[in-house]
């Protein structure tokens, strides 16, 4: 191991214990002032909670407000659920569908408001959201609003043909109605460190974009036709959803981004507004509902930020990335997404 690791690691391993023995006194004061509210705090010295260690489990149905109301489900970062990707921007596809299903059965509940800031994401994912928010107003008949903050690119527009209405905040962008599969060739770089892989495969083409050999045009056209299958879906989704013809559609989903106004002009969106609080006065005029609570986000455990820090904190060497740039070339999978 180098030097370079060694001082890193060394580094990080005294923040651990200077972070860790931080937040357990900080935890212990807290717990010791609410000792003093009442008998219902009598579980005080439960370290799994001091430590962050419990069940982090967030109930839903607690954070409901006793009047109606509509909620906020932020749909940010990249559209994927945990099986997906490790890194999603802090989109958390379980938890969303989960609070999804706890707002059907909430009877104060009025709405659900989609706060969009997307780049898109996995076809599977995006195609469950979106399925789920249309069972959402299939069984409650209440509407689904969209607001757009920056931009709401490919998948994150997916989900958004769920939205009865989309209201984009004037310097957002919109669109990227497309599919892409992205994978690489590395055999140039396999041949120059030396490295060969070898692959025993039942067939010519079970092995194909794995990074070390060059596909082959049959191969390129079997990717391509499924392109083109998700391709169509996605089309049909945005006609139904934006009550639009596909003559009308074709000629902007070529993978174009729009600003707001002019995705406004095209009929991609609804409405054009200031600011957010603009934009959540309007949808609170509509629905005559002015009590918004947002979904409930589960933090991370003392341990879980701590082993971030770690990781961030110490240093690659050249085979841990070789071996995560060959993990991420034969990991991309479909998907509705572009580039912010």
């Amino acid at each position: 191991m180098k030097k370079k690791q060694i001082i890193a690691m060394i580094i990080a391993a005294v923040l651990f214990v200077f972070i860790g023995a931080s937040n357990v006194f900080v935890r212990i004061v807290e717990q010791r002032e609410q000792s003093e509210l009442g008998e219902e705090t009598a579980q005080l010295w439960d370290w799994t909670e001091v430590l962050g260690l419990g069940d982090s489990e967030i109930d839903y149905e607690s954070s409901f407000p006793d009047e109606r109301f509509a909620a906020v489900i932020p749909v940010t970062g990249t559209i994927m659920s945990a099986s997906s990707a490790s890194e999603t921007g802090g989109y958390d596809h379980e938890a969303i569908l989960s609070y999804i299903d706890a707002l059907t059965k909430q009877p104060n509940n009025e709405a659900i408001v989609l706060y969009m800031n997307t780049p898109g994401g996995a076809v599977i994912d995006a195609d469950e959201l979106y399925l789920k928010l249309m069972d959402y107003k299939e069984i409650t008949g209440r509407p689904v609003y969209a607001y757009v903050h920056s931009y709401n690119f490919s998948g994150g527009y997916y989900v958004a043909m769920a939205a009865d209405k989309i209201i984009s905040n004037r310097n957002a962008m919109i669109g990227s109605i497309g599919v892409i599969v992205s994978t690489y060739d590395v055999s140039g770089l396999y041949e120059k460190l030396g490295i060969e892989e070898i692959n025993i495969t039942s067939g010519k083409n079970k092995a194909m974009f794995t990074g070390d050999e060059e596909a082959t045009q049959e191969q390129i056209q079997m990717y391509q036709d499924i392109v083109n299958d998700a391709y169509d879906q996605f089309l049909n989704i945005v006609c139904e959803g934006r009550s639009m013809t596909a003559d009308q559609l074709q000629p902007v989903a070529d993978g174009s981004v729009f600003s707001a106004a002019k995705a406004a002009q095209l009929g991609l969106i609804d409405e054009v507004a200031d600011t957010y609080e603009d934009a959540m006065q309007a949808i609170g005029d509509e629905l005559q509902v002015y009590t918004f609570a947002e979904m409930p986000v589960e933090e991370e455990s003392l341990f879980e930020r701590l082993f971030s820090k770690l990781e961030a904190l110490t240093p690659k060497s050249e085979s841990e990335v070789l071996e995560e740039l060959t993990t991420t070339v034969k990991s991309k999978g479909l998907m509705y997404y572009a580039e912010p």
